[in-house]
């Protein structure tokens, strides 16, 4: 089960491994729509913008859908590739979305012209998690073999790799643009 906020604090979506969404009234605590089979596989990621007007949610079908945050209603679907999408980040500032592959490659979509606009590779593995900074100056991914990659966020020059030594999980950037890294054993690494 994947979820987060949409609308503020008074909606919340959710995915399931079937490929279902469902938009849930937090103040009502009802169900307020399910979409059956939104995606052909299962639900692997969602985030919304930060006004809440607009939600995206990706699959293990490789494909990205756009919500709209208000009426909960399809706006569109963005065919990033074969590959199954196992995270998703919206941009601070611009109407973009950072999609992470199986195939450790990070795809940058313009939600308003609906194209690709770069593609930051140099992740050696499937991408577990990815952030972009609160300033959207910069992209951090992480895999699955535990190698961080750190990216410019204007124009996507790879700024740094580290390799953890073990697996990552999960990645969070500060209000200060402290990294923080969350490690299978437990540990908790900033950069």
């Amino acid at each position: 089960l994947n979820g987060d906020k949409v609308s503020g604090d008074s909606f919340f979506v959710s995915g399931s491994d079937d490929g279902d969404i469902a938009f849930w009234d937090l103040n009502g605590k009802i169900r307020v729509k399910l979409v059956s089979k939104a995606h052909k596989f299962g639900v692997s990621g969602l985030s919304s913008s930060l006004d809440g007007l607009t939600l995206v949610s990706i699959g293990l079908d490789g494909l990205c859908k756009v919500w709209s945050g208000r009426g909960f209603r399809l706006i569109s679907t963005l065919k990033s590739n074969d590959c199954p999408l196992s995270c998703v980040e919206f941009h601070p500032e611009k109407d973009f979305v950072l999609l992470g592959d199986w195939r450790g490659k990070i795809k940058v979509w313009d939600l308003t012209t609906c194209k690709r606009k770069a593609i930051l590779q140099d992740n050696k593995g499937s991408i577990q998690d990815l952030k972009m900074s609160m300033d959207g100056q910069k992209i951090a991914s992480l895999d699955i073999s535990g190698t961080l990659c750190i990216f410019e966020g204007t124009v996507g020059f790879l700024l740094n790799v580290i390799s953890l030594g073990q697996v990552g999980l999960s990645l969070s950037f500060s209000q200060n643009q402290t990294l923080y890294v969350g490690l299978l054993d437990g540990q908790i690494q900033s950069w």
